[in-house]
């Protein structure tokens, strides 16, 4: 970005087209996931409704023990792959 005498940000055009394009990719992949999502509960509450009513509390913590496991088992996949090369 250049300043001019007054001190305004001057914007390059490439820097506007290159958020909108960040902004119309981030908005197609919310979209994607959102959907995604609804048709899976959806799919499980027609198969059993009382065990998705019963998985659906419990699915925060499967997140917080992802994001908490992740570093160890990528290691632990990332070691099986080359022994087994």
């Amino acid at each position: 970005m250049k300043r001019c005498q007054l001190g305004k940000a001057i914007t390059n055009e490439q820097d506007v087209i290159s958020w909108q394009n960040w902004d119309l990719v981030s908005c197609d992949y919310v979209l994607q996931v959102a959907f995604n999502s609804l048709f899976v509960i959806g799919t499980m509450f027609v198969l059993d409704p009382r065990l998705t009513c019963l998985i659906l509390p419990l699915m925060p913590l499967f997140f917080v023990f992802r994001r908490h496991f992740e570093s160890r088992l990528r290691r632990a996949s990332d070691t099986a792959q080359q022994e087994s090369s």
